[in-house]
Formats: C-alpha cells, sequence, structure tokens
C-alpha cells in the first residue's frame, strides 16, 4: 500500500469532519448487548478524551445499566500496557496506535514490537491537534519555533511525532529548539501554564488550552498555511497520517475565522485483533445507537457521529466492528479492500519482528537497531512505505 498522498491531493480534500458521510441516525430500537462492566484505558483526567469518555460512559449506565471502568495513563505506553495484558477490553487513544502497529518509538523496545491493533470506533472533530503556544513566547509561525523550549513527552511517541512533523514543516528538526523532557503529558501541561515551557503538542479542545488561554499566558496555535505545499510534504514525510485540516472549535480558535492545520481521526477507540468480535460489535453498535445521549457531553463529543468516521485511516477495524458496519450499511468494498491491505501490513510487521528476535541480537540498543533496520527491509519488499521518518 502506497502511504504517500500526494500533497496537491491532500491540499483539495477536507479532512472527515468537514466531508464526511452523511448518514442516517442509528435505529431507536437497536438493542445493544454489553457485559455488565466495560473497562477503558485513557488519557488522564485533564484531557478532553476523558470528558468524552464520562459522557460516553454515562450514557451507557443510563441506557444500558453498563458500568465504564476508566483506567487513565499518561502516556501511549502506559495506556497500552493494560490493554495488552487484559485488563482493560478498549483503549481510547491517538496517534500513539501507530506507534504501537508499527513497533515505533517507545514501542521499538524488546519488550513491545509491533502490536496487532484494530478499531473500534473513531471520532472527528472541528478541533484540530497542533502545537499549542503560549501567547507571551511571541510565536505566531511554525518558524518563530525556532530556539524556544519546546516539551518532549517520554512514553508518549504520537505527540513527540507530532511535534517533529510540525518543526518538519518549518525546515527545523529538535536541535533546533531547547527540548525540555517530561515524564508524562499533566507534567508538561504544568510546565506550560506555569511558565516552564513554551510548546507542546494537543488537541485544541484539551481543557488545558482552555486554562492556558485564561491564564496570564495566553495561547497562541501557529497556522499551518495549506497553500505551503513544501511545508506539507515535509509533514507528511515525517507523519504521514496527517491531512489537512481547518480547525473551528477550542480554545483560543474562532469559528468565523478557520485556522489552517492538521488532524487525523482522535480520539480513536482499539483493541487487539484477539478480542471476542461479538464484544467489539457491541461496543462499535453501542458508540453509534447511543450517540445522541452523549453528544453534548463534551465539546468534541460531536465528532463521534458514524457519519464523520474515517474508514480509511491507517489502523485497520476490527473483524466485530466491521460486522456492525456492514449491517449498519456504512462499509464498502472500497473500505474493506482497504482494510485488508492494513492487515496484511500487520502481518508483515509480525513477522519481520519474529525474523528479529531469532536472531538473539544481545544489548537492548543493538536489538532495536536490527529490528529498525529489518522493519524497513520487510516493508521495502512488500512495497509497503514506512509512514514515518
Amino acid at each position: 500500500m502506497n502511504w504517500k498522498v500526494k500533497a496537491g491531493l491532500l491540499l483539495a480534500c477536507a479532512f472527515a469532519a468537514t466531508g464526511a458521510r452523511a448518514e442516517d441516525k442509528a435505529p431507536a430500537d437497536a438493542k445493544v448487548n454489553l457485559p455488565p462492566t466495560v473497562a477503558w484505558s485513557l488519557f488522564t483526567t485533564e484531557s478532553t478524551t476523558y470528558g468524552q469518555a464520562l459522557g460516553i460512559g454515562n450514557a451507557l449506565q443510563s441506557k444500558l445499566g453498563v458500568q465504564l471502568r476508566l483506567l487513565p495513563g499518561g502516556n501511549d505506553v502506559a495506556r497500552t500496557a493494560p490493554l495488552r495484558a487484559g485488563t482493560v477490553q478498549f483503549m481510547l487513544t491517538g496517534n500513539g496506535a501507530f506507534f504501537a502497529q508499527e513497533g515505533l518509538q517507545e514501542f521499538s523496545a524488546r519488550s513491545w514490537g509491533p502490536q496487532k491493533i484494530r478499531q473500534v470506533a473513531n471520532s472527528s472533530s472541528d478541533g484540530g491537534l497542533g502545537l499549542i503556544t503560549a501567547g507571551d513566547a511571541n510565536i505566531r509561525t511554525v518558524a518563530d519555533l525556532r530556539g524556544k523550549r519546546v516539551a518532549f513527552i517520554h512514553g508518549s511517541p504520537s505527540l513527540n511525532q507530532c511535534t517533529k512533523a510540525w518543526l518538519a514543516f518549518g525546515k527545523m528538526t529538535w536541535d533546533d529548539v531547547r527540548k525540555v523532557e517530561f515524564s508524562g503529558i499533566p507534567a508538561a501541561a504544568r510546565a506550560l501554564l506555569g511558565g516552564d515551557v513554551d510548546v507542546m503538542c494537543t488537541s485544541t479542545t484539551n481543557p488545558m488550552a482552555s486554562q492556558l488561554e485564561a491564564s496570564d499566558r495566553g495561547i497562541y496555535w501557529p497556522p499551518l498555511p495549506h497553500d505551503d505545499k513544501e511545508g506539507w510534504k515535509r509533514l507528511l514525510s515525517t507523519a504521514s497520517y496527517y491531512v489537512p485540516h481547518k480547525v473551528t472549535a477550542g480554545a483560543g480558535v474562532k469559528k468565523d475565522q478557520p485556522i489552517e492545520g492538521a488532524m487525523s481521526p482522535f480520539p480513536v477507540l482499539v483493541t487487539y485483533e484477539k478480542e471476542d468480535p461479538a464484544l467489539v460489535k457491541e461496543m462499535t453498535k453501542a458508540m453509534d445507537v447511543l450517540f445522541e445521549a452523549y453528544k453534548d457531553s463534551d465539546a468534541a463529543a460531536p465528532g463521534w457521529e458514524i457519519g464523520r468516521w474515517s474508514f480509511d485511516w491507517v489502523i485497520p477495524f476490527h473483524e466485530g466492528a466491521i460486522a456492525y458496519l456492514k449491517e449498519r450499511g456504512v462499509w464498502t468494498d472500497a473500505d474493506q479492500a482497504h482494510n485488508d491491505e492494513l492487515v496484511k501490513r500487520q502481518e508483515v510487521l509480525a513477522k519481520a519482528w519474529q525474523e528479529t528476535v531469532a536472531q538473539n541480537i544481545s544489548g537492548d540498543e543493538a536489538f532495536t537497531e536490527a529490528w529498525l533496520k529489518h522493519r524497513l527491509e520487510a516493508l521495502s519488499a512488500a512495497g509497503m512505505e514506512s509512514g514515518v521518518q
């Protein structure tokens, strides 16, 4: 599968939130059969995803009598670990699912490797993902990031790759800024609010963004001009899972003055390939059927409307989810073909990982180096691209 979409085509496209498939509402009499308790891992309590999960949990409880147990984690590894262990059945996450699938960044360690992650549902809100900057840092363009204090969050490859992609847009790398390292997202957010860092990656609908907007520091989102084709080419070469997106919702954003930014489906609800298809089907159904009951619970919650779901993103859907989407009449042959290619990619990655492990390489650093090299070789041999740099 070719992961690089020509910049001209991307720039002509609207993101799913503005040009999604319009679908009828789920049948009012649709029955959902979930167990008494369902568990999700997710971002910490300060995040917009946690607020959305609370709304979904309230709908599950009030409409179905199902308790949603939430297990917050401060970074991608902390969220994925309980999913892999079976402590939770589902994970509400972002682009970290891509790094887990690919065996990259923290997931390139010997204890991890590529994970067979599958989508259950996804959201595309009017908000956006980008570099939130303090107003007093005087950052008005991506080029102004040079020399600024930028947060690097351990265990969060998705956010760090976001920052790397924005820097690439401005012809920069981490060497061109002052990297400030943090153990988790909450610590980085506190530092931004407290004046110890100037920039971090987050979503415009994150509650922390509202706190920054209301603070003495103020808020600003440096745009990614959609007509800067060379900048977008550099960004997409660094993180292929983004698309141009006009941001109209969130802190520091005016609906009538969209910010030219970027987005990918966020958040996404995922599970492992091995999860019971019947359970996954019912969870996917619940996300659709209960939408009216939770859509007003958070500023970003309207993004869960099924007409906004993206079926052609970089993570395949679980067979249980596909079963429901077919019944719902929103899954096409083209969606299935795309999904099949993504599953094939995961098989290529799994085989390459097994071959690397079989080499019995001593030393963690040497092992990771060998894996990353073999990963690229295996993908290239299969006619697939790396997806990131």
